[in-house]
């Protein structure tokens, strides 16, 4: 496990910082514009909750970067609160805040459907596509897992899981040999940024409740029973 942010945990969020404190290593986030601690319904999970306007969290260097691997594994708790937004972003990295093809980044779509981009360096959207409905309804807690292994055969190196079972992956034209995860990359939970001076767009309207990272591609066995391990809180 190379990171786990937990809005449930009073050592992750006590309550009322500015900042999203990693349980793991020090990869922390710091919260911009107006991101609130809330919980919602008595009983259930609290949440980073985003307006969808200008609501973010952003990693700083060097503890931001979470990169230099060519396996990881995403986990994020969400509830979205709006479909309007053509894109609800999750989480995205760029090389040094710049438009260099340095990025991964990963959202959601009027649609419910899951979208991901990733550079490779080189051309933008060379390894992409989009993974059917993870998200049918507004408010409800969902848990999209996303496994990355560039050594898996081609067309399974992103697998994409919600609330533990497998989704259908279909690709974007491109080579998908190889994506960009450089040591560079700084961390954005909720919008998605690739410039400088910093100017996050795609932001999130809904509640971020944990987001875990692993450095290694998680098996369908290992992604099911951290689901089970968790799905009580949530209700789900």
């Amino acid at each position: 496990l190379l990171a786990c942010l937990d809005a449930n945990d009073s050592k992750s969020y006590p309550g009322s910082s500015t900042t999203w404190y990693d349980l793991v290593n020090n990869y922390n986030m710091a919260l911009n514009g107006g991101v609130t601690h809330t919980r919602p319904m008595t009983g259930l999970s609290y949440g980073m909750t985003c307006d969808g306007t200008d609501d973010y969290m952003r990693g700083g260097p060097p503890t931001g970067q979470v990169g230099s691997t060519t396996a990881k594994t995403y986990e994020y708790w969400f509830k979205l609160q709006n479909f309007a937004p053509t894109h609800n972003c999750f989480l995205s990295m760029a090389g040094n805040d710049a438009n260099n093809y340095k990025w991964q980044y990963v959202y959601v779509a009027t649609n419910g459907y899951l979208q991901f981009l990733y550079g490779d360096n080189s051309g933008y959207n060379i390894y992409g596509g989009s993974a059917t409905q993870v998200v049918s309804s507004a408010n409800v807690w969902t848990c999209v897992t996303m496994s990355i292994d560039i050594s898996r055969a081609s067309d399974d190196r992103v697998q994409i899981y919600k609330n533990g079972e497998p989704v259908t992956v279909s690709w974007n034209t491109g080579t998908r040999t190889a994506f960009y995860d450089g040591a560079d990359l700084r961390l954005y939970i909720g919008a998605f940024n690739h410039q400088t001076p910093i100017s996050p767009g795609d932001t999130m309207e809904g509640e971020i409740a944990k987001v875990s990272i692993w450095k290694i591609g998680l098996t369908a066995q290992q992604v099911k029973q951290n689901f089970n391990a968790q799905r009580g809180r949530f209700k789900v």
